[in-house]
């Protein structure tokens, strides 16, 4: 997960554990990460395993404070914004996973995913949303329906859908 550091350094958050919020010094001098600066919130002692809630919070002064950052999703309309991950078709007509890192006039700047070099490409080129493990094997049944020419697409994802809703009887999904 990302995070945006609002107070103090990632340093500060270094050994955190990834539901910490906040870096709290108690008036014993002892710092702890907690969730939050709040009764009730989680705690932990620093470079400790365990951990139990806050009861005194007024106890405690914020040293260093941190949110997540929420990865932008894109549906599919328009170009991808900077920052989202998403598909796009290759020349040879492969699909492949990409982070898109910068808008230019005519391209992007995109990173594939997995690898560590960034390439210029085509805002012409088509792009999709990451599809799910469910929409992956739709497409690969629905593929297979056609190449073995016992129906168009439309009508293998007509009948897929129906088979995954459980309106065909004795018929399941794995």
């Amino acid at each position: 997960m990302k995070y945006e550091i609002t107070k103090g350094s990632e340093k500060d958050f270094e050994q955190a554990p990834e539901w910490a919020m906040v870096l709290l010094k108690h008036s014993n001098g002892r710092c702890v990460f907690a969730e939050s600066k709040s009764k009730g919130a989680k705690r932990t002692e620093m470079y400790s395993a365990g951990y139990c809630i806050i009861v005194a919070p007024n106890e405690y002064e914020i040293i260093a404070e941190r949110r997540p950052i929420t990865e932008p999703v894109w549906d599919g309309k328009g170009l991808p914004p900077v920052g989202s991950v998403c598909e796009f078709q290759a020349a040879l007509g492969n699909w492949a996973a990409i982070r898109i890192t910068a808008h230019g006039e005519d391209s992007m700047l995109m990173k594939q995913i997995g690898k560590d070099n960034e390439q210029y490409i085509s805002k012409d080129n088509n792009f999709r949303p990451i599809r799910s493990p469910e929409d992956v094997a739709r497409d690969v049944a629905t593929k297979a329906f056609n190449d073995i020419g016992v129906m168009n697409l439309i009508h293998a994802r007509q009948i897929y859908d129906a088979i995954a809703a459980g309106k065909i009887p004795g018929v399941k999904l794995e």
